[in-house]
């Protein structure tokens, strides 16, 4: 006579009924709304990231910087932000991925506008790394929302249209910063900047008010009355029925072997995640290599190329709106052909068009090589951050993604651009383009070799060793049965 199914059975086929429904569930109102406030939250952190970019050649002119006083102002930001990543990716597997967004949003505001009173390179520094620090909180929130919430079909392209938004959005400091040249003098230019970094606030209050939590993250605390509310609401608004029998067979026996687990920084060294971090991280860090470089110091680049003040913003605000339809297309295709080979695609193209910039070409060539570069190389950042967030399980998804973005920003966002002013002042930028290409190439190679697909399965099957895990389930289900 067969045994009687476990509390833990139960518990896991109740919880997994409400994940399969929301997997099933199409992009209704509801979800496209929640996509909708996570976009705004990239935006107004965009360009905060942005700002520092268009103010460092005003800050140039009106304080006389030096290369070392660019390459602290230029990395200080992304400083903080690598300072208050991995906080923030605990704290949200721990108390909510909502509470997280809203606090980062409201610290970096608070900072931003307060940058706006410096009066030394070094104040002015410490402002941008506590701005960095509420970034921090911010970066992976979106990623993680995004997985744990849009089936998984349709993942992919909501942040491709959520990465439309952010990577767009880069283009506005840049607009802004032209407004302002033409309007202000260096020395209040920059700060007239700042002030407007102030303005995120106004989004706190929304993101509290109307943004709910991950519902993979309530079922872990229990919350399972919450879940069902808002699974119900979408599955009204799809016109689906409410099914309490639909399950995923893979993802049940993962959330019933998981039950009792814990995990914690220490999860991300066993050999499993060890690997998929690795592979993951560099995925990651291929795309920043051209972000950073073309964010913070391409009005520099440009206008050191012969292009005049004017023009470099307006060069870059273009390539920048461009970038926007690139991150869509990399999603898209991503979610039909798969992530990885999209991604190894993206990266190496983009690696070839970042070399050919500032060769003696014609042209239309060096037009055709920088639209693309920034189409793919920055286009390309909407399939390594879901993939990330992919490949963990729910206890540990906010501290793997945060860890990750820790990691490629440190390496490429402080130690890379720390030292791009002195590479600029002693070789040309082609120079610079030769040896960032190469880098690129070589951080796709582990996806290549390494990588495992995610597109079109449920993030409990994507997060955890799935062989494992059934083999250890059959076990102890064996065990019980002798």
């Amino acid at each position: 006579m067969p045994a009687a199914p476990s509390e833990r059975h139960l518990a896991a086929l109740r919880d997994e009924n409400l994940l399969a429904r929301l997997d099933r569930a199409p992009m209704t109102r509801t979800v496209w709304g929640i996509v909708g406030l996570l976009m705004l939250a990239w935006l107004v952190e965009a360009f905060d990231i942005g700002i520092i970019g268009p103010a460092l050649p005003m800050l140039r002119k009106a304080w006389h910087l030096s290369p070392a006083d660019m390459g602290l102002l230029g990395s200080s930001g992304t400083l903080g932000i690598v300072f208050g990543l991995l906080p923030a990716g605990r704290l949200a597997d721990l108390y909510g991925r909502k509470r997280i967004l809203a606090l980062g949003v409201a610290f970096f505001a608070v900072f931003t506008m307060a940058s706006m009173l410096a009066t030394t390179v070094t104040q002015l520094a410490i402002m941008r790394f506590l701005a960095g620090f509420g970034e921090g909180g911010v970066f992976p929130v979106p990623y993680l929302l995004i997985s744990e919430f849009v089936n998984k079909k349709r993942r992919g392209e909501a942040v491709g249209w959520a990465n439309f938004v952010l990577t767009g959005s880069y283009m506005i400091p840049t607009l802004t910063a032209i407004a302002v040249v033409r309007n202000f003098p260096p020395e209040t230019g920059w700060r007239a900047l700042f002030l407007l970094g102030g303005l995120p606030l106004v989004l706190v209050p929304i993101i509290a008010r109307y943004l709910p939590e991950s519902p993979r993250f309530l079922l872990k605390r229990g919350r399972f009355a919450e879940v069902r509310a808002v699974v119900e609401r979408i599955e009204n608004e799809a016109g689906l029925p409410h099914d309490p029998n639909l399950t995923n067979r893979a993802a049940l026996e993962v959330l019933e072997a998981t039950a009792e687990r814990r995990a914690g920084i220490a999860t991300l060294f066993e050999p499993v995640y060890l690997k998929r971090a690795f592979v993951a991280y560099c995925a990651l860090g291929a795309p920043f290599v051209i972000f950073y470089l073309m964010t913070i110091y391409g009005v520099t680049i440009f206008h050191q190329m012969g292009a005049t003040p004017t023009n470099s913003l307006l060069y870059i605000a273009g390539l920048q709106f461009v970038s926007g339809f690139g991150t869509l297309a990399g999603a898209t295709i991503g979610d039909r052909i798969g992530r990885r080979p999209t991604h190894i695609a993206f990266m190496l193209i983009t690696a070839v068009c970042l070399a050919l910039l500032g060769q003696q070409l014609a042209t239309p060539m060096l037009v055709i090589a920088a639209l693309l570069a920034w189409f793919l190389g920055l286009g390309g950042f909407a399939v390594p951050k879901l993939y990330m967030a992919e490949q963990f399980p729910t206890r540990l998804r906010g501290t793997g993604a945060a860890t990750g973005e820790v990691i490629t920003r440190f390496l490429l966002g402080v130690v890379m651009i720390r030292y791009i002013p002195g590479l600029l002042a002693t070789y040309k930028p082609a120079t610079l383009f030769l040896i960032l290409a190469a880098l690129m190439a070589l951080l796709v190679m582990p996806l290549l070799f390494l990588g495992n697909e995610t597109a079109g399965r449920s993030v409990e099957e994507t997060g955890t060793d799935l062989a494992a895990l059934q083999h250890e389930l059959h076990s102890e289900r064996a065990g019980t049965t002798d």
